[in-house]
């Protein structure tokens, strides 16, 4: 079958994913923090001194860090790695996402999810902030 669902989960890659992750924070003007694949590329040529400094410095981040603005200077991150279905985390991956509490998403669906979930979020604490007079200097 060439439109059923299950196979297409099966050929979704994580480029697909990103690309698709991309887009839809663009288009819906969503602030995102992300590492270009092209760094990482560009990384792979430096001398592995530099190279294993600079996997030590961005490598523990996941693959989208998306804000949400609370206002005065402040705003929700929602830490979100990128995953295809099947996929796993590497276990430095997973130390780190045990502990900030990363969402692993492995499809589109899940992804909207994810980022509907932090923009109400957002919502719900800029209106108790507003109720309670905003951020303490």
């Amino acid at each position: 079958m060439r439109n059923d669902p299950a196979q297409i989960q099966m050929v979704l890659r994580e480029s697909d994913l990103q690309s698709f992750a991309d887009a839809y924070c663009r288009t819906a003007q969503i602030r995102v923090l992300r590492i270009p694949d092209r760094f990482w590329a560009w990384a792979h040529h430096l001398p592995v001194g530099v190279r294993v400094w600079l996997y030590g410095l961005f490598g523990r981040l996941p693959d989208l860090i998306v804000y949400h603005n609370l206002g005065n200077g402040h705003a929700l991150a929602t830490s979100i790695e990128l995953k295809r279905p099947g996929g796993y985390l590497r276990p430095k991956q997973r130390a780190v996402a045990d502990v900030e509490g990363w969402q692993v998403v492995r499809s589109p669906e899940s992804f909207v999810e994810a980022i509907t979930e932090a923009a109400a979020m957002a919502e719900k604490i800029k209106g108790e902030l507003s109720r309670e007079g905003g951020f303490l200097p």
